[in-house]
Parts: structure tokens; sequence; C-alpha cells
């Protein structure tokens, strides 16, 4: 009995690191000039007159499931063809994909090269990974 008590004690703390490691990876370590925002923060920010929500995950992806509102446009696309953006001059840009990566890409590419005049830059964090596993509304193309 003594044995059991002790490996569920220690099946619990693994699974509390586990979850906490997991906490940490849905965070991307991104450099300034971007403004990381909770769910909660996203939430609040998307119900001003000024912002887009740009969907850089691929066009596959974005068919599985997007946050309501979003636009896709993938970072590769961009990649190619920054100028999309200009038609969002003097806009608040809130970037997301999957885990953070691509959205660091472009939010990086982006802010360094100047490409988008007056345009405040935000990124969601955790992205869909955390929005999924917070059980927040996708919507799926019909």
């Amino acid at each position: 009995m003594k044995m059991k008590k002790i490996s569920l004690h220690i099946v619990a703390i693994l699974l509390a690191f586990i979850a906490f490691s997991s906490q940490q990876v849905l965070a991307a370590e991104f450099k300034d000039g971007v403004t990381h925002l909770t769910q909660k923060e996203f939430m609040e920010k998307v119900k001003e007159p000024n912002v887009v929500v740009i969907d850089v995950r691929t066009v596959r992806e974005y068919r599985r499931g997007y946050i309501e509102g979003a636009i896709n446009h993938p970072h590769k696309t961009l990649l190619k063809d920054v100028t999309l953006l200009d038609q969002y001059e003097g806009k608040d840009l809130i970037f997301y994909c999957h885990s953070g990566i691509r959205a660091k890409i472009i939010t990086d590419y982006v802010r360094k090269a100047k490409k988008v005049k007056d345009a405040r830059l935000f990124h969601l964090k955790g992205d869909t990974r955390a929005w999924r596993a917070r059980n927040l509304p996708l919507v799926k193309p019909s």
C-alpha cells in the first residue's frame, strides 16, 4: 500500500512537471518591437476598430480551423511578397500560427524591414496550440 502511494506521488510530480514544461513551450521568445497578448488580452484587443488578425499558417491548416475574423496570409507567401501587408498600413497587426515559430519569423521580418508603415505588431501568445488547449472556439470554413 505504501509503495502504491509513493508511485502515485511520483506520477503526480511527473505530470505536474510535464504540464509546466508544455506551458513554457507555448510562448515563443520574441524580440523587441512586438507586443505579446494573452488570450484574454487578444479578445479585448480584437474589439478595437483598427485591428487585423493574420493567421500565417498554411491554407490547409487554416481550413482546419481558424480564430474568428482572422485573415490567412501563409508565412511563406508573405516572405515572398510582404507587400500583401501594405493594405493594412496604420493598423494594429496581430499574428499567430500553430506554435509561434512562423509568427516570429514574420514579425521579425516585418519589423526589421519596416515594411508596413505605422503598423503596430502583436503576437497571440501560445498561438493556436494554446487556443485549442483552452478549448477556445475555432471557425471552420463551410
